[in-house]
């Protein structure tokens, strides 16, 4: 018999698989954006039922339901209201031509679902003819549009400069409470106005979305006007498959009706039409071989889609096919309002709303992620897209998942009162979801006839700051809810993840890492992943409950926990998530009025120094030929982390932090041979024109040779000088002069194998092998094997050089130096071949 708890378990199991998507959806958007900041392309592929919710937003509004969706058991009228004013902003930016990575405002759509909207629009134009006919002979029907349209023109002809118990009639219909009420009435008028001018839009958009009578018609006649039909293209056309390509395109559609045949019976919903299964299978197939055609172009291509069936097949072949790069997939709520209060011709285009909503979301999820990384390696790096998935297909696996990993998990206590927390912090997120409905004014108005321009003007000429204030009153109270729910699972979280840490800590590890995170208020906390492991799993569960309480109110402190755990854990993608939002966090503690900024100060630099390195681990630990174009990541993550670390640099400097500059600087060093690595020893020569790629080589191990020359120095200042260094600082000169003694190293082989690999620029390698300083005599456990590792590359002993690089010279010794080795030890005699300029 299945226990009695099951049931809520599974319910609060649902409402976190559903915040976790909402955690995805949001990486997906910041990185979309990341691409389009870089100057890249997107192109974007419509599915019919986003024509469908540009025409009619009414039918469908749970295509952009984020926080007001059933689940979430809020008021269903409310909800409804929402949802559907959010289907008409979303379809507006759909087609504002202003979609990050946009080119020239165009949009696609493949041959046979361009066919399918052109066949439903023919029906809708019949249908409009019909309601034309009765309008003009039922009597009643005609009062009943004529009131409608009345409520509009009365909604768009309020003055927000005139009077305000209008527009406190409508902040009331909208759902403000009493306090907020009383705050807008008594408001200056400059106040006043901005936020009246967003009240009155967001009628403007209720009342549009709602319009089943005369919107449908106009929106028709929108659609085929040059400003949006003039932009469509065949997707065929863009792409330009030859008859060849069409029979793996073919062979990918075969695929694609496996996934979602299969998403179909787990569900049993109604079976698609073959015609429309075979349009989706076809779009969906097309999509993924145009992908693979522009690997090491800057340009990517999404499929924008409201059906689930399709969202989830294509989030399943991404977790279990490991080829698939990115999940190129947009749900239609991607582009709802909560997700894009800087884009959209917003009125918040300066505010920092979206990652205050990913902070607030990856805070309180940090206990549950912590999960996650338990889990093994591969299946790790897609955790929280399979834990999504799962919970609506097998949500019984998942509430094992999670009872396993907290044991209280089954006492409905504990559920109830967790429930509770993710409840209470919902509805915050809700509140600040129709928040965000007031920021487009300028999308309602493109939906508008006479009343456009007038609508246009006000709205440029409306300030930001009221609607930020609220939205930002908001974000605080989401913040305590989240903490709220992150510290009463926080302890035990941690607590499961240690019992299932080895005892050894950073022994078995490929990366050491040495960031000092305040954990207490004494300055004698651990260093690093080892130390820290051993000083947790020392505490008492009552003394861990305690320390996780005082940690989790300083978010930026509880992020950089897990960015070290999980970067200990080799999950480079999680650690630089989390460090990053480390750094933000206590950015955002430096601008405010946190009680301790000097140590905030200190600690924002660790964060830095945290991230830069885990971006260089996702540098040395990903395979360009294999998991991402060139162009689209590599570069993108270099830059990031040496500004980071020149950042570091000069804060370390300024401050006469011989440590810390030390160690900053070597990790430059080594970020720079990393780069040059794949050049070296791989394939990413051939990801760039040869003059290219010999250019990035040469500057990035000129750059290394510099970097090395001063930490030498640096460190010879450091040990002359005799400074009262405390044992914090020796242990990190000590590891940061392991690393560049051995990256010295690393430097002179990399060289010799560029300039084997170019050999008519032999020369230029060669000047930069001489420059690099003599290394230390300097002596640690693994040093040994790390010189007859360089010693059997130079000589050919290929068979010993993989003996060493595949055993224990992970602590001191770059991965990507190590994956070099392997490699050149697995090619033998056979490296790359020489290419000349």
């Amino acid at each position: 018999m299945r226990d009695a708890s099951e049931r809520p378990l599974k319910r609060l199991t649902r409402k976190l698989g559903a915040v976790i998507d909402i955690t995805r959806t949001i990486d997906r958007n910041s990185d979309d954006g990341g691409h389009a900041d870089q100057n890249g392309e997107i192109a974007y592929v419509f599915d019919t039922n986003v024509i469908q919710m540009f025409l009619e937003p009414y039918k469908n509004p749970r295509f952009a339901q984020v926080f007001h969706a059933p689940l979430w058991e809020g008021d269903s009228q409310a909800d409804t209201d929402v949802n559907t004013q959010a289907c008409l902003l979303a379809a507006e930016y759909l087609f504002s031509g202003a979609l990050p990575g946009q080119r020239q405002g165009r949009w696609y759509m493949t041959r046979a679902h361009h066919e399918e909207t052109e066949h439903q629009i023919g029906y809708m134009v019949a249908w409009g003819k019909d309601i034309a006919q009765r309008l003009r002979k039922d009597e009643d029907f005609g009062k009943f549009a004529l009131k409608r349209l009345k409520e509009l023109n009365a909604a768009l002809s309020l003055d927000p400069h005139a009077e305000r118990e209008p527009f406190l009639k409508l902040a009331e219909r909208q759902g403000w409470v009493p306090e907020a009420l009383a705050g807008f009435a008594h408001a200056p008028q400059q106040e006043f106005t901005d936020r009246a001018i967003g009240i009155r839009s967001r009628e403007a958009c209720r009342l549009l979305a709602q319009d089943w009578i005369l919107e449908p018609s106009d929106q028709v006649v929108r659609y085929r006007s040059a400003r949006i039909a003039g932009k469509y293209m065949d997707l065929e056309r863009l792409l330009k498959p030859t008859e060849l390509d069409w029979e793996e395109i073919r062979e990918e559609s075969e695929i694609w009706r496996r996934y979602i045949s299969l998403i179909v019976q787990g569900r049993q919903s109604k079976p698609k039409t073959d015609a429309a299964l075979t349009a989706d299978c076809d779009a969906l197939a097309l999509v993924t071989w145009g992908n693979r055609q522009t690997e090491g172009w800057n340009r990517r291509i999404v499929f924008v889609t409201g059906d689930r069936t399709l969202l989830d097949a294509a989030r399943q072949r991404f977790v279990e096919d490991i080829q698939q790069r990115f999940l190129f997939v947009r749900p239609i709520s991607y582009f709802a309002p909560v997700f894009n209060p800087t884009s959209a011709n917003s009125q918040m285009a300066r505010e920092a709303a979206f990652k205050r909503l990913q902070e607030v979301l990856e805070g309180a999820m940090v206990p549950l992620n912590l999960g996650l990384l338990a889990g093994e390696n591969e299946w790790r790096r897609r955790a929280r897209d399979d834990f999504a998935l799962r919970v609506e297909r097998a949500p019984e696996s998942i509430v094992a998942i999670l009872a396993d990993f907290f044991p209280k998990a089954r006492d409905p206590e504990w559920v109830a009162e967790n429930e509770a927390s993710l409840d209470a912090l919902v509805a915050e997120l809700s509140e600040i979801e129709s928040l965000m409905l007031e920021a487009f004014p300028r999308l309602v108005a493109e939906r508008l006839n006479k009343e456009r321009e007038r609508f246009l003007a006000e709205a440029v000429g409306a300030g930001t700051q009221a609607l930020a204030n609220a939205i930002d009153k908001r974000f605080e109270s989401a913040r305590s809810a989240g903490v709220q729910f992150s510290l009463q699972l926080m302890a035990d979280a941690l607590e499961e993840f240690l019992a299932r840490t080895p005892d050894e800590g950073a022994a078995s590890q490929r990366a050491a890492v040495e960031v000092r995170l305040s954990f207490s208020d004494n300055r004698n906390d651990p260093l690093d992943y080892s130390s820290m492991v051993a000083w947790l799993k020392a505490m008492s569960a009552s003394d861990l409950h305690k320390r996780m309480d005082a940690l989790v109110q300083h978010p930026e402190r509880i992020f950089a926990l897990v960015a070290l755990l999980a970067f200990n854990l080799e999950s480079w993608n999680d650690a630089d998530r989390y460090a990053d939002l480390a750094a933000r966090a206590a950015e955002e503690g430096l601008a405010g009025d946190h009680d301790d900024k000097e140590r905030l100060e200190h600690e924002y630099y660790e964060f830095l120094y945290l991230r830069a390195k885990s971006l260089r681990f996702r540098i040395a630990g990903t395979r360009p030929e294999i998991d991402l174009s060139y162009d689209d990541v590599w570069r993108d993550w270099m830059i990031a982390a040496e500004t980071t670390l020149t950042q570091c640099i000069a804060h370390h400097r300024a401050a006469v932090e011989y440590a810390r500059e030390l160690r900053a600087l070597s990790e430059r060093a080594a970020l720079s041979i990393a780069y040059c690595e794949w050049f070296a020893f791989g394939e990413l020569a051939k990801l760039k024109p040869l003059e290219v790629a010999v250019a990035d080589a040469g500057r990035a191990l000129r750059k290394a040779a510099i970097d090395l020359k001063g930490c030498a120095k640096l460190a010879s200042q450091a040990k002359v000088k005799k400074r009262a260094e405390d044992s914090i600082s020796r242990q990190i000169i000590l590891a940061a002069r392991r690393q560049f003694n051995s990256n010295i190293h690393a430097a002179r082989l990399t060289a010799r194998r560029l300039a084997g690999l170019w050999p008519d620029l032999a020369e230029l390698f060669e000047k930069i092998a001489a420059r690099l300083p003599a290394p230390e005599s300097i002596e640690w456990p693994n040093q040994p094997a790390i010189v007859d590792a360089y010693e059997s590359a130079d000589t050919g002993d290929w068979e010993t050089l993989l003996n060493i690089a595949t055993g224990d010279l992970s602590l001191e010794l770059d991965i990507a130096v190590i994956l070099g080795l392997q490699e050149a030890a697995r090619q033998g005699q056979n490296l790359p071949e020489s290419r000349t300029g």
